[in-house]
């Protein structure tokens, strides 16, 4: 017979265990993600026996289930789309419910295509394709197209939320600002191995409109896009926000009449450029490729070439806010290389001596940039390789160079200046015409890869004119890859997960009855014997 104490501790293990089991199912746990499947291309909102993409979303924004689609769920959910052309024709604007027009999306979701080759989802003209409202949401392996939204803004996507686009594109859209995406004030844009190209703006921001949101670009393209005033690729507005360009490819783009046929920074905000390539790009009347009107630009390891404008072809820096560290401002198309007052952090080249370049480790006025071509060099994007004889080639500072080039290839020993490292030990390859970019380069072989391994991205051969097909292809896999590191689930506002914390509770409170239990069974084994 157990004694008096010993009973006592076990029963009351026991009871808290017990206790501790029902606070755990009394409380809600959280709903797996509700997967959706889209099995007909047709764009519909009825009863008919089949799942169309309308229909999926409406399911996820609603977590009800919608002709055969699956309910949405409380969480996240995600939706497959097959491989097809998914045409919207249900004609309508003005509304917020994914009724008619665009596919308004309210609920956090993703949105998975085959591939951007594959997958294409056409706004027909009708309306922008998709409007984020207040949601996250995960585009992958999709290319958007035919959107249009003539005076207003995003053409492909108008984004009101958390937005992440990975191996797509958005092209051939039109809009009057942000023509391709617009982002809002205080929200999210990300782009991860995408392309954003020949889309078309009657105002301001042929690719890009970010009107105060933070936006991220990494291993991919902007390219081929036309504003008919200002920034044919990007345009910020708004004192709030960021943009942050990394590994990253502006080219190609034009502002027919005015300003800035790259990249417009217009809002007191913080930009920096590391590892990419700005080239190409051309505006009517100033600065081709960045003009810097308010905030601070930090420009590292990059290359600017090849731009072109009247006045100022490749960089103008009207507050003085703009520095430079490891990069090549060199042979612009038109126009010099530098306006304004740079300031130069050391290692960098300009080829016409307008840059302020003072630091004794700088090479202004330098003929020898010995760019090749833009074009696919191995990597996720197009780049200008550095030829034989180039004078950036080891004269950039190792102590500020990134780890990798913009290829993903390994910086080594004295880094090279610009967004491309030259092989170390090899020849360096001779000027070549710049053949048209493949659909999927392929991967550095050289070298290790970057530490998130890029899938193979869209790449876009600029035409400054939207066309009714993709230009750009990418790879994805038909079903969500939970390694990416990015929000692809994220959790409804307010939500977090304590299921966790109740699991350890339990675990903790059971297993300590289990001990004590055992000890008491122990103790009365031990009584047993001594009686």
């Amino acid at each position: 017979m157990l004694s008096r104490p010993i009973a006592l501790v076990v029963a009351s293990a026991a009871a808290f265990a017990v206790a501790a089991l029902l606070l755990f199912l009394a409380y809600p746990q959280p709903a797996s993600a509700a997967i959706i499947t889209v099995d007909t291309t047709m764009d519909e909102l009825n009863s008919d026996g089949d799942c169309s993409l309308r229909e999926a979303i409406t399911a996820a924004n609603t977590d009800v289930a919608v002709d055969v689609c699956t309910a949405g769920s409380v969480g996240p959910d995600i939706i497959i789309v097959p491989a097809g052309t998914y045409v919207l024709s249900i004609a309508g604007t003005l509304e917020d419910a994914n009724a008619t027009g665009d596919l308004d999306v309210t609920d956090s979701l993703t949105i998975q295509g085959a591939s951007a080759a594959t997958t294409v989802i056409d706004g027909g003209g009708i309306d922008r394709v998709f409007h984020v409202l207040s949601a996250s949401v995960n585009l992958q392996g999709v290319t958007v197209q035919g959107g249009a939204a003539p005076g207003t803004s995003g053409g492909g996507i108008a984004n009101q939320g958390v937005l992440v686009l990975t191996n797509s594109a958005v092209t051939g859209n039109s809009a009057a600002s942000g023509a391709g995406i617009s982002s809002d004030l205080l929200d999210t844009l990300i782009l991860i191995d995408s392309t954003v190209s020949e889309n078309v703006a009657s105002s301001i921001g042929g690719g890009i409109y970010n009107n105060g949101s933070v936006v991220t670009l990494t291993r991919s393209t902007v390219s081929g896009n036309t504003a008919t005033l200002h920034a044919g690729g990007i345009y910020t507005l708004q004192n709030f926000g960021s943009l942050e360009i990394t590994d990253s490819t502006v080219s190609g783009n034009t502002a027919t009449t005015f300003n800035a046929g790259g990249i417009f920074i217009a809002g007191a905000i913080t930009v920096t450029i590391t590892n990419s390539t700005i080239s190409g790009n051309t505006a009517g009347q100033s600065f081709g490729g960045i003009y810097l009107q308010q905030g601070t630009l930090a420009i590292t390891n990059s290359t600017v070439t090849n731009n072109s404008a009247p006045f100022s072809g490749g960089i103008f820096d009207n507050p003085s806010g703009v520095t430079l560290t490891n990069t090549i401002v060199a042979n612009q198309l038109n126009g010099a290389d530098c306006s304004g007052t740079i300031t130069s952090n050391g290692h960098n080249l300009d080829s016409d001596n307008t840059c302020n370049l003072g630091d004794p480790d700088d090479l202004p006025n330098n003929a020898n940039a010995n760019l090749g071509p833009l074009q696919n060099n191995g990597g996720p994007t197009l780049t200008h390789a550095l030829l034989a004889g180039s004078a950036a080639i080891d004269a950039g500072d190792a102590g500020t160079c990134p780890a990798t080039d913009q290829r993903g290839v390994a910086r080594v020993g004295q880094c090279d200046i610009g967004s491309y490292e030259a092989p170390a030990s090899t020849t360096t390859p001779s000027p070549t015409a710049s053949p048209p970019p493949t659909a999927s380069p392929p991967p550095p072989t050289a070298s290790p890869p970057p530490t998130t391994p890029p899938t193979t991205p869209p790449t876009t051969t600029p035409t400054g004119t939207p066309t009714g097909t993709p230009t750009a292809t990418a790879t994805a896999t038909a079903t969500p890859d939970p390694g990416t590191a990015i929000p692809a689930a994220l959790p409804p506002t307010g939500g977090t997960d304590s299921s966790s914390g109740f699991s350890l509770l339990l675990i903790a409170a059971m297993g300590a009855a289990l001990v004590l239990t055992a000890g008491g069974s122990l103790a009365v084994a031990r009584s047993a014997r001594s009686e």
